[in-house]
């Protein structure tokens, strides 16, 4: 099974700092130059919330194609909060909704996420599936 470190808590820089250092020690330095990462830019104001969480699953569903394994980093998503308040139904499952059954069944074995974010509120069924799928 593949790995997630989700960092959160309320210091934006520490939660950043502590990201990079993770990725460090997955990718190396400099980070970018690792064939296998590929970052999902979270701090994107000109993308909807719920657009990086489908790019987030369709990264995760799709195969590395320059290295054997794949490393995603979710940068900087500090608009969570703002996607798990997006409606859901059952007929109609959020983005956020269809990425906790995502995380449930498994992330693939060649794939590392790593997810920093500020706050995140956790008596939401979100950050309990989180909890179940970390490392």
């Amino acid at each position: 099974m593949g790995a997630l470190f989700f960092i959160s808590g309320n210091d934006d820089y520490l939660i950043k700092e502590h990201a990079l250092k993770q990725i460090i020690v997955l990718c190396g330095e400099p980070p970018e130059a690792n064939p296998a990462l590929e970052i999902i830019r979270g701090d994107n104001d000109s993308e909807s919330p719920s657009s990086v969480i489908i790019r987030l699953m369709d990264s995760i569903s799709t195969f590395s194609l320059f290295s054997s394994k794949k490393i995603i980093w979710v940068k900087h998503f500090n608009r969570l909060e703002e996607a798990l308040d997006e409606p859901s139904t059952k007929s109609k499952p959020s983005p956020v909704d269809r990425l906790a059954n995502f995380l449930k069944d498994g992330i693939p074995d060649d794939t590392t996420i790593v997810w920093d974010t500020v706050g995140i509120d956790r008596r939401k069924t979100f950050f309990k599936v989180i909890q179940q799928v970390c490392n």
